[in-house]
Formats: structure tokens, sequence, C-alpha cells
């Protein structure tokens, strides 16, 4: 479509068109990729003679076809103005030919573009097209298309210096017209126009924010962002000397470069570096430059820059920032890939890791996070050679020299080396399908050392720690074993603060992970050194938090004791310590070491318990007993318990387990007078009066109704030496002699022992009367007289039938013994003392029915 200036004569004469009436020279390239130029030009009048007629003529090339500038054929002879006058008579036009050869327009050379710069407008044309340069650079990103005016002898250099100072390549991506009267709609990159008589009004070009405009003729034109180097050169190099400019663009055509954009600069650097050396070059030029060769460049120019910048690597592995490492890293990788040359390895190694150290240690601006990403981005580079990248990663040289470097070093310094270091093992595993074991690591006697010393500099912040660990979650193995180092680590501070971290992150872990993986890591500890110990001050954190703490223990020995045997061995009797010491009162103390005993006795625990806890239990066990028949549960594992402190030679004062399970057997019938009587001493040591007297009220009840031999006799010596209390002797005689008193009596309790054995009361009694008489001189004064003194008042009390009674049976007793004279006496003193007191009981109650009446 072509419109004229609206300011244009709209009957031109002939000599008004070809002088007045631009010329719309267009380039531009089509969906399937050809390339197509369009000379568009005003014809006036037609055959019929109306005005506003225009002539095109399109030239369509094949990819490859165009070997120039497609500014040059501007003016060839090639393009038809209007139609021959055949042509216009014949009935149809014939279509045009194939063209063979294509001659160059004779207007737009080097020398005519550089004189054209050379001229002057309202402002030097030269400095002009800088910045019209600057605008075709900028075009790429941020997709403004120049839109600019001169006049119509003009528009076409300016398209034309634009398209000759770059290569082929790039020049042919710039599409252009050198004239439309509506360039707002139009699509080339480049659009040129009339100063008046079209849609754009160039004195109010700043506020066409969607183009970057320039009125060449008044001197108007947009801000721009950048002033790129290339621009420069460009317009020395058109306008000053083409030998700046051309060996430049022969050297862009070396490179995969094929969209113009900002990177030309870089490439500028490059040639600089290349051609004039770094020497007095400045760094951040210098990263350009190698960036430019990473992303375009071929396996030659990787060579010929690393001959330049090798001197150099050292002095700048300590000056880079996070993208010049990485711009550098990559070319020294890339060309270490393509050439397999150990130099270039070498050297690509050395500098990726003192520049990853220089910028952990002195560039704190820098974070963490992001120098990680980087070490990452380079180890998969090296994803095909990750065998190398491991070695030289921990070379035992190296880490010696890290060593002695990280005296001393922040936490930071430790997060990243720990970091890396299990990630590079995890990948290494990942990408080899052969799992780095813990086992395997330690063997580098040099990495346990460094690791041991990153741990030692950790500040032991949890979320510093938490870095770190978190990225070995999916590593059970990993994550066990590095926690036990810092627990150890910890452990030798003595610091409890920093053991605490150690423990919130082992229960942080637990939290964000699963079932199954909290098992193997437990598994895993109950294997390795200190990790038993680390599980069990894990058990007193937690247990120390806990609000049930009964609830949380016993959990713990269901879920963690009873499915880690070696472990439960080992730490049972620790644990078990640290729970009762955490029990508030002893009634809780006393119930939670029975269920704590039971658990011991049903695990086989007895051999692996801890004396003095097992001391303890039974101790605390034994003060829930009471001189009574336990209730069930209790009494079953009575047994157990006397077993367990004989086998541990545990003694307990007194010995109330035994006493109680004395106190059983008899009442379950057991006749235990001849098993335990005369051999064990039951232990009624420190037993308080109280107590003492109602173990002998339980034993002696039950040593009458199941404790006599087959003679239906009692063994008053075995008894008494097993329960008789020096230091409570009287209470013993007291409740004997009342026992015995109810079973002369024949008291309920004891009816049926009486009638199954038929038995009389008074058979029982009279026999300890002749056992007591028959050893008088192994009992005290003091005893026999109460012993007496007590028979004296029990029988007074009888009536005389019953006296008549109990006299015979002594008489038909006496007349067995062998010294009857040693029952007799005393027997007959009790006798007449009671005698003696019938009568005066008799007189008395004389005097009291004088009295009454």
């Amino acid at each position: 479509m072509y419109i004229p200036p609206s300011n244009l004569p709209s009957q031109p004469t002939k000599d008004e068109i070809d002088i007045l009436f631009p010329t719309a020279f267009s380039y531009f390239i089509l969906e399937n990729g050809k390339q197509a130029v369009c000379q568009a030009k005003y014809t006036g009048k037609d055959y019929s003679g109306r005005f506003g007629n225009y002539f095109c003529h399109v030239l369509l090339f094949e990819k490859g076809e165009m070997t120039f500038h497609p500014i040059q054929i501007y003016g060839s002879e090639v393009f038809k103005k209007q139609l021959t006058q055949g042509e216009e008579n014949a009935q149809q036009i014939e279509s045009l030919q194939v063209l063979q050869q294509l001659p160059l327009g004779r207007f737009i050379t080097l020398e005519s573009v550089s004189e054209f710069l050379k001229g002057a407008s309202t402002t030097k044309r030269s400095k002009s097209f800088k910045n019209m340069m600057n605008a075709v650079i900028e075009y790429h990103k941020e997709h403004k298309k120049i839109i600019f005016c001169d006049t119509n002898e003009n528009n076409v250099y300016w398209i034309a210096a634009a398209q000759m100072c770059l290569p082929l390549k790039l020049s042919k991506l710039l599409t252009f017209t050198t004239y439309s009267n509506d360039c707002e709609n139009t699509n080339y990159t480049i659009c040129g126009t009339s100063g008046e008589g079209t849609k754009i009004n160039f004195k109010d070009c700043n506020n066409i924010y969607k183009y970057n405009a320039f009125d060449f003729i008044n001197g108007y034109s947009s801000d721009f962002n950048h002033d790129f180097k290339f621009s420069k050169l460009a317009q020395v190099g058109l306008s000053i000397s083409k030998d700046s400019l051309l060996p430049f663009i022969d050297f862009i055509d070396k490179f995969d470069y094929d969209v113009l954009d900002d990177e030309i600069d870089n490439c500028l650097y490059l040639y600089n570096m290349i051609k004039k050396g770094i020497a007095k070059m400045d760094t951040d030029s210098i990263i350009k430059g190698i960036d430019f060769v990473n992303n375009y460049a071929s396996i030659e120019t990787f060579k010929q820059l690393f001959i330049q910048i090798e001197p150099m690597l050292k002095k700048i592995s300590g000056e880079v920032d996070l993208h010049s490492a990485e711009v550098i890293s990559k070319f020294l990788f890339n060309i270490a890939l393509k050439t397999k040359n150990e130099i270039y390895i070498k050297n690509a190694f050395e500098f990726f890791f003192n520049a990853l150290y220089f910028m952990v240690v002195d560039r704190e601006n820098i974070k963490l996070e992001e120098i990680i990403e980087l070490h990452d981005k380079i180890r998969a580079i090296n994803s095909n050679k990750i065998d190398e990248f491991i070695t030289y990663s921990f070379d035992s040289y190296r880490l010696d020299e890290l060593y002695t470097y990280m005296e001393g070093a922040k936490a930071r310094h430790a997060q990243f080396y720990l970091y890396t270091l299990f990630g590079n093992f995890e990948f290494y595993s990942y990408r080899t399908c052969n799992i780095v074991s813990w086992e395997s690591i330690i063997k580098n006697t040099a990495l346990v050392k460094f690791i041991d010393r990153c741990v030692d500099i950790l500040t032991f912040n949890k979320d510093e720690m938490k870095y770190i660990t978190k990225s070995i979650y999916k590593n059970e193995e990993y994550f066990a074993n590095f926690m036990v180092i810092c627990h150890k680590n910890v452990l030798v501070s003595g610091d409890g603060k920093k053991e605490k971290i150690v423990l919130q992150l082992l229960k942080e872990a637990k939290q964000e992970n699963d079932e199954a993986w909290e098992l193997k890591i437990r598994n895993i500890l109950s294997e390795i050194d200190g990790g038993e110990e680390l599980l069990f001050r894990y058990f007193v954190y937690e247990l120390n938090y806990a609000q049930d703490k009964s609830e949380y223990f016993w959990d713990y020995c269901d879920s963690i004791f009873n499915k880690t045997p070696r472990y439960k061995r080992k730490y049972f009797s620790k644990a078990t310590m640290e729970f009762l010491n955490n029990l508030e009162n002893s009634m809780e103390i006393s119930k939670e070491s029975f269920e704590i005993l039971k658990f011991i006795l049903n695990n086989c625990l007895k051999t692996t318990i801890d004396e003095s806890l097992l001391y303890n239990l039974i101790s605390n066990f034994e003060k829930q007993l009471e001189a009574v028949y336990p209730e069930e549960e209790i009494a079953i594992i009575i047994p157990d318990i006397k077993n367990l402190k004989r086998m541990g030679d545990i003694v307990t004062k007194p010995g109330i387990t035994e006493l109680v399970h004395f106190g059983m057997n008899l009442q379950q019938g057991t006749n235990v007078i001849k098993t335990v009587c005369g051999k064990v001493k039951l232990d009624f040591d420190y037993m308080d009066r109280h107590t003492y007297r109602k173990y002998l009220s339980w034993y002696l009840s039950n040593i009458y109704i199941n404790g006599v031999n087959e003679d239906l006799k009692v063994d008053y010596q075995r008894i008494t030496d097993a329960i008789c209390l020096g230091l409570y002797e009287e209470i013993y005689y007291e409740l004997l002699l009342k026992t015995l008193e109810d079973i002369l009596n024949e008291e309920k309790v004891y009816k049926k022992f009486l009638n199954e054995n038929k038995l009389e009361g008074y058979e029982v009694f009279f026999n300890f009367i002749i056992y007591v008489f028959r050893n008088i001189d192994e009992f005290s004064k003091s005893t026999i007289n109460y012993i007496t003194n007590k028979t004296i008042n029990i029988l007074s009390n009888k009536s005389t039938r019953e006296m008549k009674k109990y006299e015979g049976y002594m008489s038909y007793l006496m007349s067995y013994a062998r010294n009857k004279s040693m029952i007799r006496t005393p027997w007959d003193s009790i006798c007449k003392k009671i005698h003696g007191n019938r009568e005066i009981s008799i007189v008395q109650r004389g005097i009291n029915k004088l009295i009454r009446k």
C-alpha cells in the first residue's frame, strides 16, 4: 500500500513526481521464511487519466539466495517503475521470469554511506546514527520499532548505515522501509517517513512511547536506556575508519550468534581480548566476553581465549561475583569437556573451587543459596564425568588446605561445605546408580577430619543446622551419622544448649517424615557408635517435655525398646532411672516400679538390668506390699521378684517380698515350716512395731491352720527362730499366746482346722505349754514370767469343769514326758495360782452379791 504525503500536489507533474514523491523501498520476511524486497513508486495518471496510482515490484528470495545487504539493491536497474506500452495494451500480463543475475544498485556502498554520515544536519549525523543503532540493538529486548524521518534522499542512507555496519546474517534480520505514510501500522523494524504530510508528528516524539523515534530534520529523538559499545564502533567505523569495523564484522561471523541484541557488546569485549589482550581490560568486560564464548563459540575460539586468560585465572578467582564465577567456570569446563585435556580440566576445577571459597568467605553479601545453586549448576555440566568432579571435590590435598583455612571460620562456611559435600555424594549415587555408603565416606580420613572441623565451627543455631540436616532427610544413613557426629561434638563441649538444638532437630525431622523413615533412622542409630547414646538423650529430652510421662515411657517401651533388642539391653536401665526421677510422688513411683518389674520379667531383662535400679525398683515395689495376702496381679509376680533378689544378691531391710511370700505360702496351705524355718531367717530388720505386729498376726493364724506337721504338731523352735524378732520379742509372745487363746476358745476361724484334724483347742494350747516347760532353760526369765502369767490369766477365766479337763490332759502329756519334774513343777505352780485366784474370785463374787443386796 502506497499513500503519498498529504502535503504534496494532488495532480503532480512528472518532474514533481520524480523530485517530491518518495520511493518506498522495503525489505520484509514472509511466514514461510522467504525474503522479499519491494520497491513502490508513485506513478501519477493511469491509462484512464486518473491520479493516485502507484507501481510495486517485488523480488522474492529463497533461503540463502540473498548474499548482500537488502538495502544494497536500492536503485538496481532490475526494478520496474511502470508497465511498458506493450504490457499496457496486452490482454494478459505474463509472469515475471526467474532472474539469473541480480545487479546491485549503484547508490549504496560503504563509501557513499560513510560520506553521508560525515555530512551534517541539525546535529552531527554520525552521533545521530550511534543513537539509532542503540535503538536497533534494543529492539530485540524492548520490541520498540524505530521510526525516523528525513529527506527522501537521506532515508535510504540511514537504513543502509544500520545494515552495513552488521554482518549479513544480522543485517537481514532488520526489516525496513524507506517510506510509509502510517508508520504506526506497519510491521517493519525500521520505518522511514517524510517530515510532513504523514500521520506521525515528530515534534511530539517524546510522547510516542511505543517507538523509538528520530527526527533527523529537526534533531529530535527518543531517550535511550543503553549506550552500546558496538554503536560507537559502528559510528567510528562508518564515518571515520572502516578498518576498525570490518574485521569485527568478520569476527562475529565465526560464532553461532544470529540474534542482534546486547550480546553484540559482549562479542566486542571478546574481540578486544583476543586482538589486544586483557592486561588493560576490567574484570567485568572480561567476564562478558567469556560469557559470549560460552554461548556461541567454537572449540578453536575456546582455546585461543584460554591462552589469553590462563595467567590471570588465580587473580580473577578472588574477585569474581556470582555471575562472573558462573561465566568463567562454564567457559573452563566447556573447553575441558570438549578437549579432554588434563591441563584444561585441572585449571577448570582449581578456578571453580577457589572462586566458591572466596565467595563463601569474603562475599557475605552473596546469599549462600545462590552460591550452592552455582555449585550445582557446574556439577550438572560435569554430570557425565561425575567421577572426576567427586575426585576433585574431595581431593585430600584440597581438603587439608581447607581444614587449615577454616580454623576460626564462620558457620556460613561450614554450612556450604557440608551441604555440598552430602549433595555431591547423593548426586553421584543417583548418576551412577552406585550408592556411596557412609562407611566408604569415612574411609577418607582427610574428609572425616574436615567434616569434624565443619561441625565444630557451626554455631549450633537451629536454622543454620537445619539447612544441612533437611538436605539429607532422604538419605537416612547420612542423616543418622551426621546427627551422631553433631551429638558427639556437643557432648565433648559439655554445652547443654547445643545438645538441645541437636535434639530439637531430630524431633523436627521425625515430625516432617513418616513412620517408616523414623524406623530406619532408629535402626541405623542403634547400630552405630554413639547412635544409641543419641537415641537415649532424645528419649530424655522428650520425656522431660511429655505431659503424661507414664504414657510416654510405656509407649516408648512398646514402640522403641521392644523393636530394638540391643538398644533395649543397653539403655533400658538408664531410661527407667530417668523415668522414675521424673515422677512426682512415692505412690506413683511404687505403682510404676511394679509395672517396670513386670516388663523386666516378661522381656528377659533380668541379666542386663542395672543392680542399683533393680534394688530401687524392688524397694519401691515393696512399699506397696502389706501384711496380707496381695491382690492376684501382685501375688503372681512375688515369686519372680524373690528370685530376682536372690540372683542379684539384693537385700532389702526388711525383706518384704520374702515376708509376703512366706505368708502367701502359709495361707495357701503350703507347709513352709520345714523348707523355710530354720534354713532361712525371715528378715524383719528395721521394721517398726506396728508393721511387725501385722505380719505376726497374719502368720500365726495361718501357722496353726496350715503349718502343722504330719503329727499335727507345731515346730515352735523353727517358728520362733524364723519369725521372732529379738527387738520385739514381747510382741511375738503376746500375739502367739493371743492366737493360742483363740484356739483354746475354738474361735470360728480355727473351727474347720480343729474339726478336720479331730483336735480339741486345748490340745494345741497345752502342747505349747509343754514345749515351753520342757525347754524352760532356753527362755529368758522375763519371757517365762510373761508366758506363765498370761497362761494363768487365760485359765483363771475357765470353769472348774474345764480346768479339770485341762489338768487331766496335762497329766496325760506328762506321763509320756522323760523329765516330768521340769514340766510338773511350773504347771503345779500355775494350777495353784489359778485355784487361788478362783477362791479369791468366789469371795469377791460373794462380797459383790452382799453389796448389791
